[in-house]
């Protein structure tokens, strides 16, 4: 029976196919010695261990059960691997992780465990049978959104320091509700630990979906970026119909690609179906999945949550990471059509270069600063009055009065230099909160220099340019300019202000998100204790600027595992939070958030499933149904209830959201 068939044979016969590690022709072995399990049955097998279905006599479920394989189980590098998935496993709870319930010996001396039984097809069959079988293919979304899944239980599993080095469409099952569960943990390894990638036989793992640091042949520190390169190679899959390297090579060919990074484009790679081609691959998504699939670990996502981070994007129509590097980014990713009223777009603007504009009356003369406002105005209400559509009947976007503001500068403004770098630098951090970081480097680039020219180095408004221009660095990756930037700016603004004000706490909390995305989480706790100690002293403890340095120093906590620290600190941010912010502030739901994975973590399912309920009830009710954060924060408390084995609960939230939501 071919896999296509065996995949019809799971939508239609009720008891399911039992693949919890292949589909298809089932290798003979005999079955396990186990006293408190029977009705065994083989079922499939991994690259060291036999698969069997069998009940739990004790507990009266059904279960899979991987024994070593004989031939196995005298080795001791094949015991230890298989040891080291049983301890990895067994510390993962999550509802995209098949879980471990028992472990022991089988009488004839073979270590063996049993676990969650998934009745379902691999990812790639389930796949190919809507294709072909139901006239029902799998939508590009869908794809992805089965993806995030997926990135979410990665997430998991790297979060709590396993990587799985062997992720390919084999071990991720889809169930009968469409719901992908990741499986086979046997090459498993702790994240940043020196293991050994190859055996004596060779390459150990699945070449087709193997990144090209795990050819090396030798031993090499392991992080998260295999993982990354995999799941990159799934999606690839997905979305083209082929392998990122083709099934027909000749091994050392297709070992000879791999390490050379000769990978098609996707877009190019397209499998036509029935002499029509699938749905069309964008730029935007070409570009995440190329990135996931970096030859250099550097240059690909950092983590599961980034790549998780930018098809959620994509799906949202906001502007992708990955394509930072490419230039000028429309505006248009970010806004869906519609019409934007003049006076509205003049009330933002001019805010925005207002706010420039007075930040600098405590250093010039009021009257300096009253005809600077009034300058700027004007410059603005003529600009507005020029600005017309990027395309005939198309309405006036917001980027529009950018891109016309800057054609205007240079024109309107040549006499007055100061005001135009403070219009420049309004401009260009609009445009880097839109994704236009090159436009926007360009615009802050110029407002620095011309203020340089105008006031030379150590003054407050070169400070504020380099400020953020430095996070234009930081966006884009530049890590070390970034760094070079702020430190400057936290050096110019101790001069001039002293080392305890709110400008240089600014700067402090800068630096500690930059640490944090660099890794360094002891640099990142030190940054902001310093800006929450500066701020607490000239606002007061509950100023929600002091609590959003709590906030970020309990982030820092976690990620260095002191999570009962990082719980404590939370709760403590999430009650002032409600005492001081109105009920739909968006700060309130992110604290729920971060309570309820740290509880996750914990494996305290009901306090992570009551934090999770609560986040999804804010973000719903302030931002609507289909906002991507309800979508989280609803699959999450879904995940944390089914954990803490409260199945009515779980029922009664979906009727709820079914109720409000209508899907």
């Amino acid at each position: 029976m071919n896999r296509t068939d065996s995949a019809l044979a799971w939508y239609s016969d009720t008891d399911g196919i039992l693949s919890n590690l292949r589909l298809g022709q089932v290798r003979a072995s005999s079955a396990p010695q186990l006293e408190d399990y029977g009705e065994l049955r083989a079922i499939g097998h991994g690259g060291q261990g036999d698969v069997f279905v069998g009940t739990d006599q004790r507990l009266g479920r059904r279960v899979a059960i991987k024994v070593l394989r004989q031939s196995h189980w005298r080795s001791e590098t094949a015991q230890r691997r298989f040891e080291r998935e049983i301890e990895m496993v067994a510390g993962l709870q999550h509802a995209g992780i098949v879980r471990i319930y028992d472990s022991g010996v089988t009488g004839d001396g073979r270590p063996f465990f049993t676990m969650e039984l998934i009745e379902g097809v691999p990812i790639d069959v389930y796949l190919d049978c809507r294709k072909h079988h139901f006239n029902a293919e799998v939508s590009q979304s869908e794809k992805l959104k089965l993806l995030l899944s997926i990135l979410d239980a990665v997430g998991h599993a790297h979060q709590h320091g396993v990587i799985h080095r062997d992720l390919k469409s084999g071990n991720i099952l889809i169930d009968g509700e469409g719901l992908p569960h990741i499986l086979d943990f046997g090459l498993a390894a702790p994240v940043i630990s020196r293991v050994q990638l190859t055996e004596p036989g060779g390459f150990v793992g699945t070449l087709a979906y193997a990144a090209p640091e795990r050819l090396a042949g030798a031993a090499a520190v392991n992080d998260v970026g295999s993982d990354i390169y995999s799941l990159g190679a799934l999606l690839y899959e997905m979305l083209t119909g082929r392998p990122v390297v083709p099934n027909d090579l000749p091994l050392d060919e297709a070992v000879t690609r791999i390490r050379n990074s000769e990978i098609a484009a996707p877009s190019a790679s397209v499998q036509k179906v029935d002499g029509k081609r699938v749905e069309p691959i964008g730029r935007d998504l070409e570009a995440i999945v190329l990135k996931a699939l970096e030859h250099d670990p550097a240059r690909r996502y950092a983590s599961a949550a980034a790549f998780r981070d930018d098809i959620q994007r994509y799906l949202e129509h906001e502007p992708v990471h990955a394509r930072r590097p490419t230039g000028v980014y429309l505006l248009g990713k970010l806004i869906r059509r519609h019409r934007m009223m003049a006076t509205a777009i003049l009330a933002i603007v001019v805010a925005l270069a207002a706010s420039s504009v007075i930040s600098m009356a405590a250093y010039r003369r009021v009257s300096v600063e009253a005809e600077k406002l009034r300058l700027t105005n004007v410059f603005l209400e003529d600009t507005l009055g020029s600005v017309s559509a990027s395309s005939p009947g198309q309405p006036v976007l917001l980027k529009d009065v950018l891109h016309e503001s800057i054609h205007w500068i240079d024109l309107a403004l040549a006499e007055q230099p100061e005001v135009a770098a403070s219009i420049r630098t309004t401009i260009g951090n609009s445009l880097r909160a839109s994704g236009e970081y090159r436009r926007a480097e360009v615009e802050l680039k110029q407002a620095l220099d011309d203020r340089v020219r105008l006031f030379g180095p150590n003054h407050p408004d070169v400070a504020v340019s380099q400020n953020a221009l430095a996070l234009i660095y930081r966006d884009t990756g530049r890590f070390d300019d970034a760094e070079t930037l702020f430190r400057t700016v936290r050096d110019t603004r101790m001069k001039l202000f002293g080392p305890r004000s709110l400008l240089v706490a600014q700067v402090t909390q800068n630096l500690g998100t930059l640490s944090l995305m660099r890794g360094n989480s002891d640099a990142a706790l030190q940054y902001f204790t310093m800006a929450r100690d500066i701020r607490r002293e000239i606002l007061g403890a509950e100023h929600p600027d002091v609590q959003m340095c709590e906030f970020q120093i309990a982030g820092a906590l976690s990620t260095q595992g002191a999570l009962v620290e990082a719980i404590a600190k939370h709760h403590a941010v999430l009650n002032n939070r409600l005492k001081k912010l109105s009920t739909g502030h968006p700060d309130i739901a992110k604290s729920e958030l971060a309570l309820g994975e740290l509880y996750l973590q914990e494996a305290d399912f009901d306090s992570a499933a009551a934090h999770f309920r609560a986040a999804y009830s804010l973000i719903t009710e302030n931002k609507g149904c289909d906002h991507w954060q309800a979508r989280r924060a609803f699959d999450a408390a879904l995940s944390a209830l089914s954990l803490a084995n409260r199945d009515d609960d779980a029922d009664l939230l979906r009727a709820a959201h079914v109720e409000k939501c209508g899907s």
